[in-house]
């Protein structure tokens, strides 16, 4: 158990947190855009498991939905480069990863609704080649209210009621 949490606890460092807030922003562009208009991002981030990468892509306005929702296309490619590119994998050799996804900004509240992407890594281990594909979807839940405290005393978001189609 100790070593487990030893794990968890090293995969999860401050320096990948940090790295996963600012990718999440870092796909956002740095003055306004109009629909169809490409910006490129680069920066350095921390994958959990495999150690330190440099990420670099660009991102599309693709569209705009009545005037709330921004929908922005991304196309990224993650390299690990250097003696910390394989983290606990030790001499695993890993190709750069491509992703292409979609992302949905909530507009007026300045925060991501949804995001959906699909990731391929290729990497050599041991002598032994591996492919990996990876699709990942994220949709996060409205918050309205005020937070509710829980039976431990912590305060979590108040849901929002689901509609009952008509």
């Amino acid at each position: 158990q100790q070593a487990m949490a030893g794990m968890f606890k090293e995969q999860m460092s401050d320096d990948y947190v940090k790295s996963m807030a600012q990718n999440s922003f870092g796909f956002l562009p740095k003055a306004p855009v109009g629909k169809g208009e490409t910006w490129e991002f680069a920066t350095k981030t921390v994958v959990a498991g495999l150690g330190k990468a440099d990420l670099s892509g660009k991102s599309t306005l693709k569209e705009i939905r009545d005037g709330k929702e921004a929908v922005i296309s991304q196309d990224s490619k993650l390299e690990f480069k250097g003696e910390d590119a394989a983290g606990p994998m030790g001499a695993a050799e890993i190709s750069p990863t491509r992703t292409k996804g979609e992302m949905v900004w909530l507009i007026d509240q300045a925060r991501m609704k949804s995001s959906k992407s699909t990731a391929t890594m290729e990497f050599t281990a041991g002598g032994a080649e591996a492919s990996m594909t990876m699709k990942m979807e994220m949709k996060l839940a409205p918050r309205t209210g005020a937070p509710v405290k829980t039976e431990s005393g912590k305060e979590t978001p108040k849901e929002t009621p689901k509609e009952t189609p008509k």
